[in-house]
């Protein structure tokens, strides 16, 4: 009896257990517990495409090949010329002023002309000789204007550029070798006259501009040709005096007590070749 007694018990237990392990699993009344629902793979929604990998890099342009150099850089346009030739012509006006002697004035104005070649040792250093004349007209010096006037001179003159012998301002000094101005008047004056006055040389000094030649676009070198602009002084004492006239010829040297200085003052613009 004792036996079955204990049975029963442990029957009576282990049916509320079960009923409690359901009740658990089922939750509150009225909220069963879903159930996991199986889903075919085909209802599953398509993935996007994978997106392409971003482009590599451009690599970077290969130097020119040796045989074929590139353009050489514009800084090598400027680049300083060298020691070498120089030519150049020109023409201006001129004006002399000052005495030919002591108490004796003398004025005119000219047309000039004038070519000058040499070389420069340095890329800023140079000497250039040549000549120079002119044509014009005498205010003063003789009793009445004297329209026929000229002059000539062979300058010698060292030059130095502030750059170099192609461009640029550069400054000269030097010697008006056999400078001499004459006049005469025109052949309708009742009373003709005729003066001319010379001095040994000169001093000359000038301050000048070179504009150089663009250069070439296949060779990017300069033309050797440009303009050149010259502003000029030369001073002196006239050494030799000849004057003729119906009044009478005096014709010597002027006596250093009664020299005097004389000066001309010019203006050119020319054409330079610098190879």
């Amino acid at each position: 009896m004792r036996i079955q007694s204990i049975a029963v018990a442990a029957s009576v237990v282990l049916s509320t257990l079960a009923v409690s392990s359901t009740s658990a699993a089922e939750g509150p009344r009225g909220n069963k517990a879903k159930k996991p629902v199986a889903v075919a793979v085909a209802e599953l929604p398509p993935l996007p495409a994978p997106e392409p990998p971003p482009a590599a890099p451009a690599a970077p342009a290969a130097p020119p090949a040796a045989d074929k150099p590139a353009d050489a850089p514009k800084a090598e346009v400027s680049q300083q010329a060298g020691p070498g030739f120089v030519l150049t012509v020109g023409s201006g006006v001129a004006y002399l002023g000052g005495n030919a002697a002591q108490s004796v004035a003398v004025s005119g104005a000219q047309v000039t002309f004038d070519i000058r070649l040499g070389g420069y040792l340095t890329n800023r250093f140079g000497i250039l000789a040549g000549a120079q004349g002119g044509y014009g007209a005498l205010f003063e010096g003789c009793s009445s204007v004297c329209s026929n006037a000229y002059s000539y001179q062979l300058p010698v003159v060292a030059q130095y550029a502030l750059r170099d012998r192609r461009r640029g301002v550069y400054f000269e000094g030097g010697l008006a070798f056999l400078s001499t101005y004459g006049a005469s008047t025109g052949k309708d004056e009742k009373s003709p006259e005729t003066l001319e006055l010379a001095s040994s040389f000169d001093f000359k000094l000038g301050i000048g501009y070179r504009i150089a030649g663009q250069p070439e676009p296949s060779t990017r070198k300069d033309v050797a040709t440009g303009m050149d602009i010259r502003l000029g002084l030369d001073v002196g004492e006239f050494k030799r005096l000849e004057y003729r006239s119906v009044g009478g010829d005096v014709a010597g040297d002027i006596a250093p007590s009664k020299a005097d200085t004389h000066f001309a003052l010019g203006l050119a613009v020319g054409y330079h070749f610098t190879p």
